[in-house]
């Protein structure tokens, strides 16, 4: 079990949700995060299978809203790049720490956090990273987070076959004021 901390971002994280985002740029960012893992562990992926092709899905589950629009309720995205070591998973979610690595695509490091707080209020994360054989779940309500003044969450870790690797952010209770139609996901895909 870890202690992922919450420091310096109590109330920061809600106000990404009126982030002047366009939706395509919300999943660019979990698609991004996706790429610069495989890129930045290509070896490790392609020589435990010579025939590794990353793999990015986004599954929506839809709901009839009240005003007689399909919207998404759910959001689920998932890889199979290399996931987060035990250093990863704790510095992901510390916001623009000026002291973390971010090299390539997450220079800044807010993109993924931003994104999932512009999207929902709780997030559940999944990720095992293909070094150590251990799947890193937490659960955050940004609310809670808010309301209570949570520094830290504490994770859980559960061990998996080494040949299991790849992270997995779901995200429910979707802002209102964001929300994604079903019927403008095609030309959301198309865009990204």
């Amino acid at each position: 079990m870890g202690r992922i901390s919450f420091k310096a971002t109590q109330g920061v994280y809600l106000t990404y949700r009126s982030y002047p985002y366009k939706t395509p740029q919300v999943f660019g960012e979990f698609i991004d995060n996706s790429i610069q893992s495989f890129e930045n562990n290509k070896n490790l992926l392609t020589v435990a299978n010579p025939n590794y092709r990353l793999k990015v899905e986004i599954d929506f589950e839809w709901a009839l809203d009240s005003d007689n629009v399909v919207k998404a309720k759910k959001i689920t995205i998932r890889d199979n790049a290399a996931g987060m070591t035990e250093q990863q998973f704790e510095e992901a979610f510390d916001l623009a720490n000026p002291e973390i690595n971010r090299s390539g695509m997450n220079e800044y490091g807010v993109g993924m956090k931003a994104a999932a707080s512009w999207l929902g209020n709780n997030w559940h994360i999944e990720t095992t990273s293909i070094t150590d054989g251990v799947t890193r779940v937490l659960d955050v309500d940004l609310t809670k987070i808010t309301n209570d003044n949570i520094e830290e969450l504490e994770s859980n870790e559960i061990s998996v076959p080494c040949s299991t690797h790849g992270t997995m952010f779901v995200i429910q209770e979707l802002w209102p004021e964001n929300a994604i139609k079903k019927d403008d996901v095609k030309e959301l895909i198309k865009s990204i």
